[in-house]
């Protein structure tokens, strides 16, 4: 190796090579999964879910026809995804619907912030929440 100094002036064997580089194919980096990959969903609180959201998206609606759509595509689309805790959430937040239609907005949310995972999903639900006339 030649002694060329500027740009790297580490020490030779300071930075590892490819026979040192960590194997990204080892179970300890393998991606996270959501809970819903590990858990199994309660297929009667599915049901209720499935339920309490048809009662939701048949609720006349301040949005327009096809923001209220592409919302409820969303939520359709990811309810195979949901874990167990997900879909108890969902349940709280839809069953509170008709008596505090803030108590169901404040579930969502605070699933949105303490779950990633329910983010991509939780926004379009709070919107239909809010806009229930």
């Amino acid at each position: 190796m030649s002694q060329e100094h500027g740009w790297n002036d580490l020490p030779h064997g300071f930075i590892p090579g490819v026979s040192h580089a960590r194997n990204l194919d080892t179970p300890s980096a393998t991606p996270a999964t959501s809970d819903s990959a590990t858990n199994s969903v309660s297929p009667d609180l599915l049901a209720k879910v499935n339920s309490s959201l048809d009662h939701l998206l048949n609720l006349p609606s301040k949005l327009p026809q096809n923001q209220h759509t592409h919302h409820a595509q969303r939520i359709k689309s990811a309810i195979g995804t949901m874990s167990q805790h997900q879909l108890e959430q969902v349940s709280s937040a839809l069953d509170s619907l008709d008596s505090d239609r803030q108590a169901s907005v404040r579930t969502v949310v605070d699933l949105m912030l303490h779950d990633s995972v329910a983010s991509s999903w939780c926004q379009p639900l709070r919107r239909l929440i809010e806009n229930v006339q």
